[in-house]
């Protein structure tokens, strides 16, 4: 069954419903498509059944059913942080803040170069999305990955493994898998407009805690969160209590 969610998962590029419309119709595969589609995929693979699939993204409504990952795939079940925004000399001490409390930190929506500038900054446990992974692979993600020491020391982890350009993409995979892996979220460099209208509402309908550096912090945020999981972070012994429930 692990191999038929799959191949579901490839055939319809990660889109919920006709994945679960396939399994509820009872659709027809066939061995051969399944086991040549399978074949096909050359980073590792978890799906909704497996006994590995992370806890907290089982826990969200309508789980991916499939999740693609290059790297050190632990640190998908451990403590995480989703962070967005970009490493700069006034928040990098939250971050590091964070590593030294245990967390592993999810980069959201990054460049080539911007995971290389956080690879230089922090070598271990990050956890990279990927918007697709087969054809996230230009020359420079190719070197990333041919590098070992990176390799063994963080994840690149998606829920497509291959975009059609017919295909309408929202970005419904894109919330529920970097959102869902951690179910925390840390703003420390100004959005736009558009990105936080979509963490917000995300995070408002899945009851996701957000913390906020207070540097960034303005009346659009205020507005875009309407939750009561929404914390303002001025000092440095505020992440644990946030993030690890400390008093």
């Amino acid at each position: 069954m692990d191999e038929i969610l799959l191949y579901l998962s490839l055939k319809y590029f990660g889109e919920w419903m006709a994945i679960y419309d396939s399994l509820q119709k009872k659709e027809e595969l066939k061995v051969y498509d399944i086991k040549k589609a399978v074949n096909e995929v050359d980073a590792d693979w978890i799906t909704l059944i497996s006994s590995d699939y992370p806890k907290n993204l089982k826990a969200i409504y309508k789980p991916p059913f499939g999740v693609f990952n290059y790297g050190k795939s632990k640190l998908l079940h451990q403590n995480i942080v989703t962070v967005f925004g970009k490493i700069d000399e006034d928040n990098v001490q939250y971050l590091d803040c964070l590593r030294s409390d245990g967390f592993n930190l999810l980069w959201v929506k990054k460049s080539n170069k911007e995971m290389l500038d956080i690879l230089a900054t922090f070598p271990t446990n990050n956890i990279f999305y990927m918007e697709e992974m087969k054809n996230a692979g230009n020359k420079t993600f190719q070197n990333i990955l041919s590098n070992e020491n990176i390799i063994m020391e963080n994840a690149f982890c998606s829920e497509i493994w291959e975009r059609k350009s017919q295909i309408d993409y929202s970005n419904q995979w894109q919330e529920r898998l970097y959102l869902g892996l951690s179910l925390q979220v840390l703003i420390v460099s100004e959005l736009k407009a558009k990105e936080l209208l979509a963490l917000s509402q995300y995070c408002d309908k899945e009851n996701i805690k957000v913390g906020i550096l207070k540097k960034v912090y303005s009346s659009k945020e205020a507005k875009a969160f309407k939750n009561n999981k929404v914390f303002i972070i001025d000092e440095l012994d505020q992440l644990s209590r946030v993030f690890l429930g400390q008093n």
